[in-house]
């Protein structure tokens, strides 16, 4: 069953995260607060079971959800 309480605590722990862009920045992602999401997001992907978690130099956060069935769908 979800626990709503800790869904809500997740979402609010990622938008007190100052992720505001810098339109100046050649960079993608173009500040440094933008990747500490990207690697909060990380941790929390594999704290919740997801697999093959990971990210990219533009922090772009692919993770990949297991199924819940043994057979193919």
């Amino acid at each position: 069953m979800l626990d709503r309480k800790k869904i809500v605590d997740r979402f609010v722990s990622y938008i007190k995260i100052d992720t505001e862009s810098d339109p100046n920045s050649e960079t993608t992602p173009s500040t440094e607060k933008q990747w500490d999401l990207a690697k909060k997001l990380v941790e929390d992907l594999k704290d919740i079971g997801m697999s093959d978690v990971s990210i990219d130099k533009n922090a772009y956060v692919m993770a990949t959800l297991p199924s819940n069935v043994d057979h193919e769908v």
